[in-house]
């Protein structure tokens, strides 16, 4: 890395070099690689600060429903116990009973696949 190598340089032999009135390739070649990099590492602070400002923009969004006081899960029924669709709708329609008595619940309700979660397959 050219950054690197002239942080390294040795002061003495640089004026050795300067006195022989020397330019050479050598050194033009590095000052255009230290430009390229410090236009590289611009560039991606850029990216970086737009790429943070549109997450704060997503964050703000509104997605049409409210979460707070929301509570999820998933529930997966064994196989071996759970083999028809009716014994598994029963499971779910008493589970969703239970919850839906518990002091503090005002609302229940169930579904295949949560919104925005990325599990739900495409038709």
């Amino acid at each position: 890395m050219p950054a690197l190598q002239a942080s390294r340089a040795d002061v003495n032999d640089a004026l050795k070099e300067g006195a022989r009135g020397s330019t050479g390739g050598r050194s033009a070649l590095r000052s255009a690689f230290v430009v390229a990099e410090v236009s590289l590492a611009l560039v991606l602070l850029i990216g970086a600060g737009l790429m943070i400002r549109s997450f704060m923009h997503l964050h703000r969004v509104k997605t049409g429903f409210e979460s707070d006081r929301v509570l999820t899960m998933r529930v997966q029924l064994p196989g071996a116990k759970y083999r028809e669709d009716q014994q598994r709708l029963a499971f779910f329609k008493q589970a969703q009973e239970r919850i839906a008595a518990l002091p503090g619940v005002k609302a229940i309700g169930s579904i295949n696949f949560l919104p925005l979660t990325g599990l739900a397959s495409s038709t």
